[in-house]
């Protein structure tokens, strides 16, 4: 992995406790509208605000032109290319998604439960239920996402990849540009 495909991985502020260090910083960031704040929810129930964990959060640019502009020549050849890697791949589809669901009126939220390796990038209240969204950069397994189904039984669930439409169960798999039919 080069070196500029390193600096936007995913982060997290350790150890516990520390990230308190980090609000001045951050509100900054979203106080002047250059990102989005998607936080980490203990239960995920009505309400999704009421059960945030202010200390776990994400945040995605309100511009994916300006998270590319972060990126070096390569990675955006890359991207003209179609030859992304799946991590910044995912890294920037992620940030997309992100920023439709904000314009179209959802809060955002994520699921990660801790000691645990079920993730779930978003979670919408629509219809006075909450449904997850995992985003994948490729049509491939979603086990994180299966796994929630199994727990919280939710009325649906969205899969957006890159591959084609399809139904199973309540999973729904859409192409990544259909996420303006939510």
């Amino acid at each position: 992995m080069s070196k500029e495909n390193k600096k936007f991985q995913y982060s997290y502020i350790d150890p516990p406790g520390k990230s308190k260090n980090y609000f001045d910083a951050v509100n900054w960031l979203v106080d002047s509208n250059l990102t989005y704040q998607c936080f980490n929810v203990f239960e995920p129930k009505n309400s999704l605000y009421g059960n945030e964990k202010k200390d776990q959060f994400k945040l995605y640019f309100l511009d994916t032109g300006l998270l590319m502009a972060l990126y070096g020549k390569s990675t955006k050849r890359a991207l003209l290319t179609s030859r992304l890697t799946s991590n910044i791949k995912t890294a920037v589809f992620e940030n997309v998604i992100g920023d439709f669901l904000v314009k179209k009126g959802y809060s955002l939220h994520y699921y990660k439960k801790d000691n645990s390796l079920m993730r779930i990038e978003f979670l919408i209240e629509k219809d006075n239920n909450v449904i997850p969204i995992e985003v994948k950069s490729q049509d491939n397994s979603s086990i994180s996402l299966n796994n929630y189904i199994k727990i919280f039984n939710p009325p649906i669930a969205y899969k957006l990849t890159s591959g084609n439409v399809g139904l199973v169960d309540k999973k729904k798999t859409i192409p990544h540009y259909m996420i303006m039919f939510l």
